[in-house]
């Protein structure tokens, strides 16, 4: 997509976070003509400007970018001749990260505040251009969105819809899945000798071989050749059981391992199905694994809202804490490498196979 004007750059950032974003603002990294890592944040009280402004510029400074542009997005005022709370933020945010960024000799070619109706330029004061009373702009009339949209990126409503993708379900849907998971659990642990009345998910479970092989076995056969058909038609059954398989760190692995660029989308279908449907305690590993899934398929805010999740869950598990980590530090996907195989069967049964895609 090429972005030759505001109205398209506007059209853009959707595209590009996958939704639409309300009260924020978004910076988004230039290398050349290319754009690169973006940032989406609530915009800030007043009083927390600075410490906000802070916070966007280390990411941006290990990006190393040569350029980044701003957009601040503001509710529209009812009084436009009084600069509301929300306007005042944005403004202060702005001119806090320019002052920055240019110091760090960081070019903002352009700064830009938007209400969904106007934009006003930070950059350009000239009145024929940019007029102080606004450029009207339409977002659904955006020929960049329109041709992501066309391509097929989803765009959704707001952050919010974005989050409810990752909740669990609720009502006589999460009782169903409470039924469904004890039952598996039982034939789970049956392979083990184990009752779920022996409080089970302990090392005892961990270190039985027989489970564990039991367990790779079964994620193995659902995750190695995934394609479109398994990832979009995953029972409740299914669901239930690669949420009890990975909390076997050794499976959980497994199945992380099976996660590459070219397939992040199938996985990140299965595991937010997982997510959805899996009951305490199991759902941590599996809004962990959604989460890589939308990292390495090239969407942060998608892995950013998963982990939260997950945080949620349980917020010392250590392969969430990993991958926060990761996104705070800004890593490309591009940076991943995929396991080892050896390494992987190193931490299962002896004589297990990890069979690789075909």
């Amino acid at each position: 997509m090429r972005a030759k004007s505001i109205p398209d750059l506007l059209g853009f950032v959707p595209a590009a976070l996958g939704f639409h974003p309300r009260r924020s603002l978004v910076a988004m990294a230039l290398h050349g003509k290319r754009f690169g890592f973006r940032l989406r944040v609530d915009l800030p009280a007043t009083e927390c400007v600075e410490a906000c402004a802070d916070y966007v510029m280390g990411p941006f400074l290990a990006a190393e970018p040569d350029a980044v542009i701003l957009f601040a997005y503001v509710e529209p005022e009812l009084n436009a001749d009084t600069r509301g709370v929300e306007r005042l933020a944005a403004d202060s945010l702005v001119g806090a990260l320019r002052t920055r960024l240019e110091a760090s000799d960081i070019e903002v070619p352009e700064a830009v505040r938007c209400d969904g109706s106007r934009y006003w330029s930070y950059v350009c004061e000239r009145e024929d251009c940019c007029p102080s009373e606004g450029t009207p702009y339409d977002i659904e009339s955006s020929a960049t969105l329109a041709a992501a949209v066309f391509n097929g990126l989803e765009v959704l409503q707001d952050r919010a819809d974005l989050e409810r993708r990752f909740e669990p379900v609720s009502g006589a849907r999460a009782e169903e899945m409470e039924a469904v998971t004890d039952r598996v659990a039982e034939e789970i642990l049956s392979v083990a000798g184990l009752t779920a009345d022996d409080e089970g998910w302990g090392r005892e479970v961990a270190e039985n071989p027989d489970l564990v092989r039991a367990a790779a076995t079964g994620v193995r056969d659902l995750l190695a050749d995934l394609d479109e058909e398994r990832a979009g038609s995953l029972s409740d059954e299914d669901a239930a059981r690669l949420s009890i398989w990975t909390l076997l760190l050794s499976v959980r692995d497994l199945a992380w391992s099976y996660i590459e660029h070219d397939n992040a989308h199938l996985h990140l279908q299965v595991w937010t199905t997982v997510a959805q449907r899996a009951v305490d305690p199991f759902r941590a590993p599996a809004l962990c694994l959604a989460a890589f899934s939308s990292w390495l398929g090239g969407n942060g805010t998608g892995a950013s809202v998963a982990l939260e999740q997950a945080a949620r869950a349980e917020p010392d598990y250590s392969l969430g804490l990993l991958l926060r980590d990761l996104l705070v530090r800004c890593v490309p996907p591009s940076a991943w490498r995929t396991f080892d195989p050896e390494v992987i069967a190193s931490q299962l049964p002896d004589g297990f196979e990890v069979r690789q895609r075909t």
